[in-house]
């Protein structure tokens, strides 16, 4: 899940076209990023969500909430992708995705195990 987070702001970062967007546009981009109108961080929450789902199992969705899981995964992870956008500063893609989305991915796998091993 790591890296496929990490292969996706890689590839956001070395987009000129969208590095530029961002310089010259900063409060559209924001808009059409974070603003519902905009319905971009919507369908990153889905696409996360079908990762999780991918990565740690198909019946995530019966023992967690995916889709919480995958906007609180996003919120962390947006700060690396989109650091200048959102603080001023250059992105360190390895500042958010690594130790914080590890720890989201294991307490989803914790919840999966310790509903699992419930007596049904």
């Amino acid at each position: 899940m790591i890296e496929v987070t990490t292969r996706y702001a890689v590839a956001v970062r070395r987009s000129a076209p969208f590095r530029q967007f961002l310089a010259d546009e900063p409060g559209t981009a924001a808009r059409v990023l974070f603003a519902e109108p905009g319905r971009v961080h919507r369908r990153f929450i889905r696409a996360q969500v079908d990762i999780f789902v991918d990565v740690l199992g198909p019946d995530l969705a019966n023992h967690a909430a995916p889709e919480s899981l995958a906007y609180l995964y996003i919120r962390i992870v947006e700060p690396a992708i989109y650091a200048e956008l959102l603080t001023g500063r250059q992105p360190d893609l390895d500042l958010r995705g690594g130790a914080a989305g590890r720890e989201i991915a294991r307490s989803g796998c914790r919840r999966r195990r310790s509903a699992s091993a419930r007596p049904r």
